[in-house]
Parts: structure tokens; C-alpha cells; sequence
């Protein structure tokens, strides 16, 4: 089997504009209490309207100065920091990071800021990097920087996505340890970290794109989802239980992407011409455009791109070349709306078509035998809606989410079932030209989260919360012989629909014991009734399967962190995932065999212990880790 090709890059050409109204410059009100620095910094990014970023370590049991009155944000920076121990350095237009000052000249003067975190922002939009190289992660719910969170993580930023040329999540797998791909074609990944994968049953890793999750009905089903505007992708190894529920029992991907700015016209736009070895030419264009609507209140940002798949297998049978050829195109958009001082509203809307003459597997020549084409369609929308309320120390944000996808795809089994439909029809050989299953898919999945987020800038933070999710998916599949004069009978048909109502309690509360020393504790309560309704008929037997069950788990999670150094960070941690039970084809027994009605769930424990490094100046990091999994009622066939 190969599933694999080369591609050389012909050309590729990029072009971006920005016209920027510096946000420092605009005389701001400002109404701020002395307070905790973690508290007051967030008050002054929301009424300044400009990107802040703090670490934890950097900021825990400073306070913050009153500022009152109306003058610019350089000023009111100034006065909120004025002999507190912390500087702002300055990297951008509207973006600001807070460091401690390394020396007594740096804390009595305004250094110029630095990035990230924003006032008028989602709470994913904690950039990738801070200014002074800092990876900014939401993993947990809550920013911190990648050194700092004490599980094991890849964060792959929009510079180096860049670089590497990425289009899909695909391009970054050799660059995550731990994280493999078995890809059967766009939109069509089976995802596995540290060996958890099973062909059966439900998902085992996590997807979201910001505050929506991925996944399906199906393991290897899922979006396509095109690394256009990606602000990061956060990779967490190891069951996410606690905070994502169930599909996260391998780990969690999270493609965060882009909130709008609301002081700065830009775009962007990417073309790329490439030529696959022993294949054809394939082409991609993409654009971004980002417009501030209201200044300081409203802005809308859009991402586009359309991409001509090369095909690079040959039909041998038909005499076709390249018939996994194909495209695909997407258009997401995404607004965001200040609603004054302590609320904000994000909405985001995608929709993507993928159609591909077949998937990308062949023999090692490259080369398939199929009597019929084998096409594959899919168009999926994701909509969603986040508000998040800050109060300081306190936030409260709601996320809901639809995603709705509609599919096709065809089956080749000729050469598997037309010498039987010969045989029982007493046929001459060679008289059926083709026989496949042809099916449609349509799924759909609502869900809604609330959570409480707490953090009083020293010992303690955390956050509560609860989910609900409904989902539904159905199918049908006929089996199309050619000629239809061939076989008057139906040899094959199947349907059903499937429905799952979910939810979930949870909480994740760490407390800093000694300076350096966290204790992280969560646990997730989760309940989930499925039902199953389906039908078949094979070979003129029919046959009905009806089940209805309701599987429940508590997702525990243990971590102990040790920050010893700036340079030195060391973790350990205990944590379950799960992921719920299915339903078993009683009818496949005839009456004699009896089957379940259902099988059970599987889940994992995995324990662990790491460390992470970096140097003073950040151009050198590492993590290292060990671990064990013990997986328990594995699901399988």
C-alpha cells in the first residue's frame, strides 16, 4: 500500500498590507482601582483596547497602581506600573508584554511594552509568543506559557507554520513527538499520540478548532482543517479527560485561529504552483483580510483559500491516470465585538467542500484495479458563539457550537461480489461490469459550554464548568450493480440513524503549595445515552437492530509541578480519559448466537513524569518525558 508522494515546489508568491492606527496614541477613560497585578492588568488591556501579556511567575503577589482619568495608553501604562518592579516593552502597534524588571534604572521608566493577551479578545486569543519568545498557550483554559503548563505539549506557532510551508496538520506530524497520521485522503485522518488508536468505535484524540469540537461519529472523519490564519495549534499528549471530555483519551489538538483586530486594516494573499513526482501539477491561492468596523469595538476578519489537489495514482483497469485528483475550498470568517468594558463576543462561521476522485491509497506501483470510479464528497459548516465576562480575577465564558456535515463516497467490490451475483443468478462470467456500494452520511452535533474561570494572581486559580452536547448522524447505503439488468434483485441496502445526548460537570483547581511547588487536582463527571436504529438487507434476508444505553465515567486528574528555575520546570501526573460504548449487530446471531446489545466503554490511564528547559534568551528549549499507558476494554472487531 502507498499513501505517500513527492511534491516539488514550481513557485510561490505572497504579498501582505497593513495600515495601522496605533492604538497608544488615542487618549483613552480609564477608572482603575489599585489592585492584584493579575486582576488590574487585565482591567487596563480591556479599557486601554490593546494586546496584553503577562506570566504568572512574573507577576504573583504584585499590585497593581490605581489609574484614573483620561489621557493616552502610554500614560496610564506608566502609572499602572509606576514602582511596582515591572516594565512594559513595546514589540507592535497595540501589543504590550509585562516583565519584572531586571534592573532599578528598567523599574523607574516606561520601556515600551510588549505582546499578547488582549483586552478586546476571545479567550483563545493568547498569541503564540510573547515578546521575548515566551510560547503563550490556552491548553488549560487559561493562558499560560508552554514552559510553564506542566503537561507534555507541542505548540506550533503561525511563524513556524509558515516556514514549514504547512497546509494541514498532516505537514506538522514529523515535528510533534509522539503524533502519527494515517491520512486516506483530505478530510479523511486517523490520528494517533503515544500509540493510542483503535479502528473501532469513537475518536481517541480531541479536536476543537477554537471553541468548537471536531469530532464525529467516526475516527477517521473529521474537517479538513487548512492552516490559513492560524494564530497556534496546541498538541497535548496524554488523556485530556478533565477539561475535554470524552474523544480525548489520546490527547486533544487545538487549532486556535485569529481574532480580528479592531484598530488595523490587513491582508494577506498566497499562491503556490508544485508539480508531484509522477503526478500532476496541484496549485493553492489563500488570502486574509482583517477590517475594524468600530474603532476600538467592532472588527471582522476573513480567511479564504482554494486548493487544486494533484492526483498521482493510475487506474490500470479503466485506463485513467490520476484518479485521486480533486479540490477544496474554504471561507471562514469571524467577528468581534467589544460590549464595553468587561464583556466581549466572538462569532465565528466556516464552510468547506472537499471533493476527491478516490482515496490515497494504491499498491507500490501507484496503481488500483477499481471496474468504477470511487469519488468522495464532503461539505461541513462550523458555527460558533463566545462570550466572555471579565471581572478581574473572575471570568466567565459560554461557548455554544453547530457543525453540520454532508457526505458521499463509493466503494468498489467487483471483483469480491460480481462473481457471487453471477453465480446465484445463474449468469454467464464477465456479465456484471461493476458492482459498489454507493452511501450518503449526514451528522450533525449542537453543543454548549459554561465555565468559571478563578485566578487571584498567587495561590490559587482554576476553573468549573459544564457541557452538553446533541448529536445525530444517519446513512444510507445501496449496493449498484451495472448493468442493473444484471441482477434484478437488491442484493444489498442499509440505513440507520444514530443519536447521542451527552454531559458533563467538571473542575480543575491548582493551588501553589510552597513558591515554585503547584498542586493541580480535576475530575470530570460524564454521562452519554446513545441510541441506535438501523436496518439491512443482504441478499433478500432483512434484519433490524435497535439499542438504547447510557454510558457514565469519572475522569480524574492528579499533577504536581515543580518550577525550580526560570530555566527548569518538572512535572509529574496521573490522569484517566474514556471514551463511551456502541452497539453491537444483535441480528448478525440469527437467533442462535446470542450477542450483547451494546459493548462498554474503554478508557486509559497514563502516568507520568517530565521536565522542561529553556535558556535565558529563549533560542534553546527542550521537554523530556516518560510515561505509561494502560489501556483497559480496548474496543475492537
Amino acid at each position: 500500500m502507498q499513501s505517500k508522494n513527492s511534491c516539488y515546489l514550481v513557485g510561490a508568491i505572497a504579498a501582505s498590507i497593513s495600515l495601522t492606527s496605533p492604538a497608544a496614541a488615542q487618549s483613552k477613560s480609564f477608572n482603575i482601582p489599585p489592585q492584584a497585578a493579575s486582576s488590574g492588568i487585565q482591567v487596563f488591556a480591556r479599557q486601554a483596547g490593546v494586546q496584553v501579556l503577562s506570566t504568572r511567575n512574573d507577576i504573583r503577589d504584585k499590585r497593581t497602581n490605581g489609574v484614573r482619568g483620561t489621557m493616552d495608553v502610554d500614560a496610564a501604562l506608566r502609572q499602572l506600573l509606576d514602582d511596582t518592579g515591572l516594565v512594559a516593552l513595546n514589540t507592535g502597534a497595540s501589543t504590550y508584554t509585562i516583565k519584572v524588571a531586571r534592573t532599578a534604572t528598567q523599574a523607574s521608566f516606561y520601556q515600551g511594552a510588549t505582546t499578547v493577551g488582549s483586552g478586546a479578545s476571545s479567550p483563545n486569543a493568547a498569541p503564540a509568543t510573547s515578546g521575548d519568545g515566551d510560547i503563550v498557550v490556552t491548553a488549560q483554559k487559561r493562558a499560560e506559557t508552554a514552559f510553564e503548563i506542566p503537561i507534555s505539549v507541542s505548540v506550533k506557532g503561525e511563524e513556524e507554520i509558515q516556514n514549514r510551508n504547512a497546509e494541514t496538520i498532516t505537514d506538522l506530524q514529523y515535528s510533534v513527538p509522539g503524533l502519527s497520521i494515517s491520512e486516506f485522503g483530505p478530510g479523511q485522518q486517523r490520528i494517533q499520540f503515544r500509540g493510542v488508536s483503535s479502528f473501532s468505535g469513537l475518536a481517541q484524540i480531541g479536536q476543537y478548532i477554537d471553541e468548537i469540537p471536531l469530532n464525529t461519529e467516526f475516527p477517521d472523519q473529521g474537517p479538513d482543517i487548512r492552516l490559513v490564519d492560524m494564530a497556534r495549534v496546541e498538541l497535548l499528549r496524554g488523556p485530556q479527560g478533565t477539561l475535554y471530555g470524552q474523544g480525548a483519551m489520546g490527547g486533544t489538538i487545538r487549532y486556535i485561529t485569529n481574532d480580528p483586530e479592531l484598530t488595523t486594516v490587513s491582508g494577506s494573499a498566497l499562491g503556490e504552483i508544485s508539480q508531484i513526482d509522477g503526478g500532476q501539477m496541484a496549485w493553492r491561492g489563500e488570502g486574509v483580510l482583517n477590517l475594524p468596523l468600530a474603532q476600538d469595538q467592532l472588527g471582522f476578519r476573513v480567511a479564504g483559500g482554494y486548493t487544486r489537489i494533484g492526483g498521482w495514482i493510475d487506474n490500470t483497469r479503466t485506463g485513467e491516470d490520476n484518479v485521486n485528483r480533486g479540490r477544496s475550498y474554504f471561507v471562514r470568517g469571524k467577528l468581534l465585538a467589544k460590549l464595553g468594558d468587561r464583556l466581549t463576543a466572538t462569532f465565528m462561521g466556516s464552510h468547506q467542500n472537499i471533493e476527491t476522485g478516490g482515496n490515497n491509497v494504491a499498491d507500490d506501483n501507484r496503481e488500483i484495479q477499481y471496474a468504477a470510479p470511487t469519488p468522495i464528497k464532503n461539505h461541513i459548516n462550523l458555527f460558533s458563539g463566545v462570550l466572555h465576562y471579565d471581572l478581574g480575577s473572575v471570568s466567565l465564558v459560554s461557548a455554544t457550537s453547530w457543525q453540520e456535515r454532508k457526505g458521499s463516497s463509493v466503494i468498489d467490490l467487483t471483483d469480491v461480489l460480481a462473481p457471487l451475483v453471477e453465480l446465484l443468478q445463474g449468469l454467464p462470467a464477465g456479465t456484471v461490469d461493476s458492482y459498489v456500494f454507493a452511501g450518503d452520511s449526514d451528522f450533525a452535533a449542537f453543543s454548549q459550554e459554561v465555565r468559571l474561570q478563578y485566578d487571584s494572581g498567587s495561590g490559587l486559580r482554576g476553573v468549573i464548568g459544564g457541557f452538553y452536547r446533541n448529536s445525530r448522524s444517519s446513512s444510507v447505503t445501496l449496493g449498484v450493480i451495472d448493468p442493473v439488468t444484471a441482477a434484478p434483485v437488491d442484493y444489498y441496502s442499509a440505513g440507520g440513524r444514530d443519536t447521542s445526548k451527552s454531559w458533563a460537570i467538571f473542575g480543575d483547581v491548582t493551588y501553589e503549595i510552597a513558591a515554585g511547588l503547584d498542586l493541580n487536582l480535576g475530575g470530570r463527571y460524564f454521562e452519554d445515552k446513545r441510541t441506535q436504529n438501523s436496518a439491512s438487507s443482504i441478499f433478500g434476508s432483512a434484519s433490524v437492530d435497535i439499542g438504547s444505553d447510557t454510558f457514565r465515567a469519572f475522569t480524574p486528574k492528579v499533577n504536581l509541578s515543580f518550577r525550580a528555575s526560570d530555566a527548569l520546570n518538572f512535572y509529574a501526573t496521573a490522569s484517566k480519559g474514556f471514551r463511551s460504548g456502541g452497539f453491537n449487530a444483535t441480528s448478525v446471531g440469527g437467533g442462535v448466537v446470542v450477542i450483547p446489545p451494546s459493548y462498554d466503554p474503554d478508557s486509559v490511564w497514563t502516568y507520568e513524569a517530565g521536565a522542561k528547559f529553556q535558556t535565558t534568551d529563549r533560542r534553546l528549549s527542550g521537554e523530556v518525558a516518560v510515561f505509561r499507558n494502560i489501556w483497559s476494554d480496548i474496543q475492537s472487531v
